[in-house]
């Protein structure tokens, strides 16, 4: 009927329905004993869909990336669609194929979830590893980090990214990536800036206390020899070039800094680029549904006409039934 082949399963159910209504002493009634074989074949088919539609989800290796999730999702769903298509029959196929669509969505809108709970636990774990490897020794060193100063700082914190890009996956890369980074940076450049102040300040505690005992020494000597006056102003001129020093890499520690939060805002700006896409996929989505739904119109159109004339020739096949009761 309709092109579609009528099983002997679809035979058995409508056979009982006749012997039910005989064996209450009604009328069999070949409508509504075809009426329920069409809606549990209906039924039957939403649910093969959904299972195909489900097993297929569960082949994939997660975490993927959006634009694969769009493509994994937009193929499965054309392809339980189809399956659906290919089972259904009667009257009840649009009703229960919109009842399909909305069990794909629920089952895609969860496995999205897992994709984006699996991508954040390998970013985070990525991050935690190259911390651990290449910025923690730096920042529990505080004689290495005031040594190799802010260019090694930033050349290190370059390497864990360019490692972390290369192993990331999925939906979560730029957003975990800026989570670290806003948490971590803060930290490393104050301790950057302690290390280099303390380091400093103990030089200048030095230089400071031998003046002073070259001072006090002057109250009890009448004269300063030509070389110890020479002596004592270099020691002032280095004290003074080393406050100057100080100065400088608390200027050079804010700008690298304020690099880092340039890149921070940057991923920012990508992730909210990554969700106007979302957005965009999913009026892409909706789109396709108003043109299905319109195919399926047309679709019911054709079906209502086949019915019809079924059910002219499933009349003149009841009067032949009557007559041969009789």
């Amino acid at each position: 009927i309709n092109g579609k082949a009528l099983t002997g399963k679809m035979y058995a159910v409508l056979l009982q329905s006749y012997v039910d209504a005989i064996n209450s002493n009604g009328v069999p009634a070949i409508s509504t004993a075809w009426d329920s074989v069409t809606s549990s074949e209906c039924v039957l088919a939403h649910k093969h869909a959904l299972d195909h539609f489900k097993a297929q989800l569960k082949l994939v290796n997660l975490p993927v990336s959006p634009a694969e999730d769009t493509k994994i999702y937009t193929s499965l769903l054309l392809e339980s669609y189809e399956a659906y298509d290919r089972r259904a029959i009667g009257d009840q196929i649009q009703t229960e194929r919109e009842k399909l669509s909305i069990s794909i969505s629920e089952a895609h809108t969860a496995w999205s979830q897992e994709n984006c709970a699996l991508s954040r636990q390998l970013c985070e774990g990525l991050l935690k590893n190259g911390y651990d490897e290449l910025l923690k020794p730096l920042n529990d060193n505080e004689g290495s980090l005031s040594t190799k100063g802010a260019d090694q700082l930033s050349f290190t914190s370059n390497e864990l990214i360019r490692r972390y890009r290369k192993s990331a996956k999925g939906p979560e890369i730029d957003r975990v990536l800026a989570e670290f980074m806003e948490i971590k940076w803060p930290t490393l450049a104050k301790a950057l800036e302690d290390a280099i102040i303390l380091e400093k300040n103990q030089s200048i505690d030095v230089l400071e206390h031998k003046v002073h005992k070259a001072r006090e020494k002057e109250k009890f000597q009448s004269a300063w020899k030509k070389e110890q006056a020479e002596t004592l102003q270099q020691k002032i001129t280095e004290n003074s070039n080393l406050r100057i020093e100080r100065e400088q890499l608390k200027a050079s520690t804010k700008a690298s800094e304020k690099q880092l939060r340039k890149v921070v805002t940057d991923l920012k700006a990508k992730n909210n680029d990554y969700n106007a896409k979302v957005l965009d996929y999913a009026e892409m989505g909706k789109e396709n549904e108003k043109l299905q739904r319109e195919l399926e119109q047309k679709r019911g159109q054709l079906d209502a006409q086949a019915a019809q004339i079924a059910q002219q020739e499933m009349a003149g096949t009841q009067c032949q039934a009557k007559c041969v009761i009789s």
